[in-house]
């Protein structure tokens, strides 16, 4: 099972930079869909590397005191980042990023994962 889940994570993770590689060196900027593909080829490249990650190190530890794998809770620190790094290059390409954005961003990335990390409950 985690020879074919790391396998797959490689293979969206390859995939996902091979794409937004191509749509950088191709496809010029002011086509009408090239700033939605940027960002959602952008998002899945870093949603898969950040998940490939957590996978390959939180794999060393199966389960946590609940029961719950451990890598579905620390696949959720790639993800949200790619979230939050994408939604930081939107508003930065419409010219409306600021220091508050990017404090309101990552806190709030920071306070989810705190959430996640110690909201559960001990069975």
């Amino acid at each position: 099972m985690i020879r074919q889940t790391t396998t797959l994570l490689v293979g969206a993770a390859c995939a996902g930079w091979s794409a937004w590689l191509a749509l950088v060196v191709y496809v010029p900027p002011d086509q009408l869909w090239s700033r939605l593909l940027f960002l959602g080829l952008g998002l899945l490249a870093l949603a898969a590397t950040g998940t490939l990650v957590a996978w390959v190190f939180g794999s060393r530890r199966r389960t946590t005191e609940g029961g719950e794998p451990e890598v579905v809770r620390a696949a959720f620190l790639g993800i949200g980042f790619a979230v939050a790094a994408t939604v930081s290059l939107w508003l930065q390409a419409e010219r409306m990023l600021s220091p508050v954005h990017l404090i309101v961003l990552f806190g709030s990335y920071w306070l989810i994962n705190l959430l996640l990390w110690s909201g559960r409950t001990s069975r």
